[in-house]
Parts: structure tokens; sequence; C-alpha cells
């Protein structure tokens, strides 16, 4: 059955396209698009098809056609062929209104409202012709749309002080947690530096060595650990090297 828009037969939108869009059209294609269009009239959607794909292969970027063809397919049931020849016709020329309004019908019918109203707004965008009763039909289906739109969700909106107060408090946490960080870092520094000074006075050079390199990789603007490292590792060099005598060794 042939879909009814408002009562309106889908019938009558090949119709009301027929004379207008002929001028467009070779005669051989003319006649080959008469012969289906009276098939599609008595009901024959088989000599139709036949026929309009025949006018198709002729001129295979001819739009009118592509939208003929989809309207057959749409007839037959076969949504997505039709949807595809439909959109084809807008593919060659977009400034075609025809097949946006054929979109936005079979849209609708099948219940896809956003699809729907994204195809009625692109007919009324095209503008109104004195032989096309469409783009007024289109418009009034935009506002039933329009009038039935489901409430939008109210989003809350933080009022100036509030996302400043939101902003001051992300500050003082990042604050306080720096503040914590340093913290730890400096008890850490202390510890390493304590120690190696107590190996260094008890005479073991080499945790010495190992505390104050320890220091210095927490924190490398750690100057003052270095004459205690330079000591340190003198100190652990005079060690090893004291059975081997006669090496001297000199320090500047």
């Amino acid at each position: 059955m042939p879909r009814k828009v408002g009562g309106v037969l889908l019938l009558l939108f090949l119709c009301n396209y027929v004379k207008a869009e002929e001028a467009l059209l070779s005669d051989e294609i003319k006649n080959y698009r008469k012969i289906a269009y009276l098939a599609y009239k008595e009901g024959n959607l088989d000599k139709a098809y036949q026929f309009f794909k025949k006018a198709i292969l002729l001129e295979p970027q001819n739009f009118v056609l592509h939208n003929d063809l989809g309207i057959i397919y749409e007839r037959r049931g076969l949504t997505e062929l039709a949807i595809r020849e439909y959109l084809e016709a807008i593919k060659i020329n977009p400034q075609y209104p025809a097949p946006y309004m054929n979109l936005a019908l079979l849209y609708s019918s099948l219940g896809e409202r956003e699809k729907a109203i994204f195809y009625l707004k692109e007919r009324v965008r095209l503008g109104k012709n004195k032989k096309d009763p469409w783009y007024r039909k289109a418009l009034t289906m935009l506002k039933e749309y329009e009038k039935f739109s489901p409430p939008q969700r109210e989003e809350k909106t933080s009022s100036l002080e509030e996302v400043k107060e939101e902003q001051r408090e992300k500050i003082e946490l990042a604050k306080e947690t720096n503040r914590e960080s340093q913290s730890n870092e400096l008890d850490e520094i202390e510890r390493a530096y304590q120690e190696g000074l107590v190996a260094l006075k008890e005479g073991n050079f080499t945790v010495a060595v190992e505390k104050i390199n320890y220091l210095l990789s927490l924190n490398p603007m750690y100057k003052l650990s270095e004459e205690y490292l330079t000591k340190a590792e003198k100190e652990r060099l005079i060690q090893d090297t004291k059975e081997e005598e006669p090496i001297l060794l000199q320090f500047p």
C-alpha cells in the first residue's frame, strides 16, 4: 500500500513533478518515463521498475530518474534501496527538492524523528516552487514535530561565584598537596644528609658515599653535600689503597 501523508497518496507526489521534470530529459528517456509512470498508476510496479531502470541505464547521472526509482523501491517495500536512490539524487543535484521530501516522509513513517526533521528542514531551506505544494507541507510537519517535542532536561547552571569558589578550592588542594610533597622530600633529604655525616664521622666512607649520592639523586641542587661527598670519596680511596704501598696519593 502506498504511504499516506495527511490523506494524500504518494502517487500525487510523483504526479506533481512529471511535467516540470520532463524538460530535463531526452526524448527516449521521456518515453521510458511515460511508460513507467502509466504502469505505476495502474499498480504495475514491476513494469514501472523495468522502464525507470532502462532510463537510468541510458543516463545514470540523471537525478530525476534516481528519485523516480526510489519511489518505486519504496512502494515495493525495499526501504534501503529507496533511501540509496534518494540520496543518489541529492548527491548528483543537492538543489533538487523532491528526494529531501521523500526522505523526510519515509523516515517519518519509520518513526525516525531526527532524520525526518533534518530532511524537512533541508526541504524548507530549498524554498518554495509555484508548481510544488510540498514546501508548505514540510513547514506544517516541522511545526507538528516542534509542538510535540519531548521536554528538554534542564541543566543546572552554576553562578559565577560558585565557579570561582570551586576554582579556589582546587587551587588550595593543589597547594596543600604540593606542600606535603615538599615536606616529605625535605624530610628524606635531611635523613640522607644526617646518615651520610654520621657514616663519614665513623670512618665508614663507603656508606657515606652511598648516602650522599642518594641525597644528590633526591635533590641535585643540594650543594652543601658535595664537599662531604668529595671528602668521603677521598677517604674511601685512601682506605682501599693503604695496603698497596708505596703508591702515594695527592689531593688538591
